[in-house]
């Protein structure tokens, strides 16, 4: 008899340890990034950071969301970006309360804007390198961590 009570209670056991935390966490933006490249999946194509396309100035961007809603804020080359953004499902972000300078910027600071202020960014973070993706996944923007 108590070889079934051993045997229902391991594999209660192992159920419990098997348990998807994930499926019920979300991924964390926290930390510095910077923008490497832009991609549009529908071409195939990636954009890597040039003269033309940033005038070599970095865009660079830091999440905190220890604080409920996160803060973020940041330099979009040339003009400071900054806001709030909560997690409305997992791996996905929305900014309210944004505000940044348009001021003489070239296009790579537009495509950014575009992709964070996105209605739906879905984001994945490998180690040091956040995707972000934007229209409906047929474009991302890849930064790493500093």
């Amino acid at each position: 008899m108590k070889r079934p009570i051993f045997i229902l209670a391991f594999v209660f056991i192992v159920l419990a340890a098997c348990n998807d935390d994930d499926a019920t966490t979300t991924a964390s933006l926290n930390g510095t990034w910077k923008v490497v490249s832009f991609e549009n999946h529908a071409t195939g194509t990636v954009e890597l950071q040039t003269q033309e396309n940033s005038w070599n100035k970095d865009i660079t961007i830091s999440f905190d969301d220890t604080t409920s809603p996160g803060v973020l804020s940041g330099t979009n080359t040339l003009n400071a970006i900054s806001g709030k953004f909560t997690y409305p499902e997992r791996n996905s972000f929305k900014i309210d309360d944004f505000f940044t300078t348009y001021v003489n910027q070239p296009r790579w600071a537009d495509e950014f804007l575009e992709a964070i202020l996105d209605p739906v960014p879905v984001f994945n973070v490998d180690g040091n390198q956040l995707t972000i993706y934007y229209e409906g996944r047929l474009k991302s923007v890849t930064l790493i961590r500093q």
